[in-house]
């Protein structure tokens, strides 16, 4: 019964347990929606010392950043119908954490963008911050210069009022 597929990626730091965590869920034709898959994404696709592979490190490698391509934008589930699998529709991703994490998020974004994938990922920072009116606010972020306008879009949360919201 799911329709199509939906992904958040929540980034979690610390030098021995830095991680991405995954969340795809599928939504119905009534807007039920169920949990398909949640998982960590601790090794990266670099090469680590003794053959393995790298751990993750989102913070300082701009290069980790493509796991999430390779294993979120780009990864299919199995469906009912022999044959046929389901992509994910959309990815909306955290951008917040340590140092680091941000600039090697808009990184990747750029780089989505030469791949023609961008459109299938969005990019969010929850704050504290007091936005007027809406609880979410489109801006675009990335510029070189404080006074110029950026080339990647962010959704701004304000998460104490959409917090209010849900208990409301």
């Amino acid at each position: 019964w799911v329709r199509f597929l939906g992904a958040t990626v929540d980034v979690q730091g610390g030098a021995a347990t830095a991680k991405f965590v995954v969340q795809v869920q599928g939504f119905g034709p009534q807007g039920e929606k169920v949990i398909i898959d949640r998982y960590n994404i601790t090794e990266s696709l670099r090469d680590g010392f003794g053959g393995g592979k790298a751990l993750i490190d989102p913070g300082s490698v701009p290069e980790d950043w493509d796991t999430l391509t390779e294993r979120v934008i780009r990864s299919t589930y199995r469906t009912e119908v022999e044959g046929r699998e389901m992509r994910v529709l959309h990815t909306i991703v955290d951008s917040n954490g340590e140092d680091g994490v941000t600039p090697n998020c808009y990184a990747w974004y750029r780089r989505l963008r030469k791949q023609r994938l961008h459109g299938l990922v969005t990019i969010i920072k929850g704050d504290k911050v007091k936005l007027p009116g809406t609880p979410i606010k489109e801006t675009w972020v990335g510029a070189r210069n404080p006074r110029e306008k950026g080339d990647v879009p962010m959704y701004l949360l304000d998460t104490n009022k959409l917090k209010d919201m849900v208990d409301a």
